[in-house]
């Protein structure tokens, strides 16, 4: 049986989370090629990955979906209003806050406020 040094596994986790946002972004650029032209978007996308693991987001689809806001809307993570709603205490989970965050980004751009 294959043993792995921690270290190993260390990059071996580096490696996968990479490829997780390279595929994130290939997406993107299929569905909206004006990404294509961007040279600093995968790193942007990196930094937005890290950002929500830090946060406490878990779920995969819930990552993909704030590397897409990050594409769309550059730094949105670091404004000190998102960061306290992602750290606060309490008792929804920051994958909960998620989906609150954009169920009301939702509901501000159709304009039904």
């Amino acid at each position: 049986m294959l043993e792995l040094s921690k270290n190993q596994l260390v990059k071996l986790n580096e490696l996968e989370q990479r490829e997780f946002v390279r595929r994130v972004l290939d997406d993107l650029v299929i569905r909206f090629s004006q990404f294509a032209s961007e040279p600093a978007l995968f790193e942007r996308l990196q930094n937005a990955h890290e950002a929500a693991i830090a946060f406490g987001i878990h779920d995969g689809d819930h990552r993909v979906q704030f590397m897409h806001e990050e594409a769309w809307r550059p730094n949105f993570y670091k404004h000190d209003s998102i960061r306290a709603w992602f750290t606060k205490k309490g008792r929804h989970s920051p994958d909960q806050r998620w989906k609150d965050f954009q169920a009301v980004l939702n509901y501000w751009t159709r304009g039904e406020h």
